[in-house]
């Protein structure tokens, strides 16, 4: 692979702007999958940026607040019920609520919905791009588990991250072939529609069985280690991931012998900035929910078009053993902290972080 990633990139994004943007093409010149996130009408045109703006945070808002309400609706349902309030139409969302909750048993992963249209609308929003270190030192014979940070207020680089790779067929280009399964806490795959909307986007249970099983079935299991505790943590000022007590992806790894491959996600401490509470941090890792007051343009939880990059970087190798001890755990994640500063000091620069460092908490 010859010249930097920033000329890369640089070229990517030229290559778009003179109408040759394929994806595929960058995966096969290895480094840069998708340069800038512009999204194109059927004749090949750019969207009008009014529209990339309009529809990426009209839907992104909608979004937001439809999953927000999901978990108060069954209070609001009871409390009208008592009251006597529209009865009928209470009860029929109580039972659907309750219905959505139990059916289908397991939501399966729809590949359309991962790559749908709405999706690119925010990587156009975003300007978001894919840099992969060394897609040739990427290997198909076993899965990887994929550790992502930040997590960001809003982590919306996983949500473009996965329209990009099932849109372009990353998935075959580049990892291999195998589909990926991503991580998230139970809240997320048990309350209707968000069991659904994650579901189709692969989202499983993070917990040791679950992400066990998607392993021995031959998917990539991504995961984000700072969940919760690093969402809370999230500045828009500073850079900070929340690592040097997570472990249990490494010990994940080393018992089911798959190597850790390691991403960042650039730019997303910035869509969004929070208020800084040490109680809505207590009060979050006690529900085990986020809990953040946070705000984007206009004061508004409208996303500031931030550019958000995700790196990949290069596979880590890790030891199979199926009993390791904490003292093998906690070497192997010494390796992966070392790496994960390294990918951020090699990359920064891709959005301008010469001067700024990262916080390993």
């Amino acid at each position: 692979m010859s010249g930097s990633p920033t000329n890369r990139l640089q070229q990517q994004e030229h290559n778009e702007n003179e109408g040759d943007g394929s994806a595929t093409a960058a995966a096969a010149a290895g480094v840069v999958v998708y340069g800038h996130g512009v999204a194109r009408g059927g004749q090949g045109d750019r969207l009008p940026r009014w529209y990339v703006t309009l529809g990426a945070c009209g839907t992104m808002v909608v979004f937001g607040m439809v999953l927000a309400w999901v978990p108060f609706l069954p209070v609001v349902a009871v409390a009208c019920l008592v009251l006597g309030y529209c009865r009928w139409m209470w009860t029929a969302v109580l039972c659907c609520f309750v219905l959505l909750t139990i059916f289908p048993r397991k939501v399966k992963q729809w590949r359309a919905f991962c790559a749908n249209p709405i999706f690119r609308l925010w990587c156009a929003y975003f300007r978001f791009s894919l840099v992969i270190e060394d897609v040739s030192a990427l290997k198909s014979d076993k899965p990887y588990v994929i550790p992502e940070v930040p997590h960001g207020i809003f982590p919306v680089g996983l949500f473009m991250a996965t329209n990009l790779v099932y849109r372009e067929s990353l998935d075959t280009l580049a990892f291999g072939g195998r589909p990926f399964a991503g991580a998230a806490a139970d809240v997320v795959v048990r309350l209707p529609l968000w069991r659904h909307i994650f579901g189709w986007l692969g989202v499983v249970r993070a917990d040791w069985k679950t992400l066990g099983n998607e392993l021995k079935a031959g998917r990539h299991v991504c995961v984000i280690p700072g969940g919760i505790a690093e969402l809370m943590l999230t500045s828009h000022k500073v850079e900070r991931v929340f690592l040097a007590s997570r472990t249990g992806f490494v010990k994940l790894a080393m018992v089911h012998g798959c190597d850790l491959l390691p991403c960042y996600h650039f730019g997303n401490s910035q869509v969004l900035h929070q208020l800084d509470s040490p109680f809505l941090t207590w009060l979050s890792r006690k529900l085990r929910v986020s809990i953040p007051l946070c705000w984007g343009r206009y004061g508004l939880p409208i996303p500031f078009p931030a550019r958000v990059i995700e790196v990949v970087g290069r596979p880590l190798k890790v030891p199979h053993i199926p009993s390791p001890t904490d003292q093998q755990v906690a070497e192997v994640h010494t390796r992966f902290v070392a790496e994960i500063t390294r990918l951020f000091e090699d990359h920064k620069h891709l959005v301008g972080w010469e001067d700024r460092k990262l916080q390993v908490m």
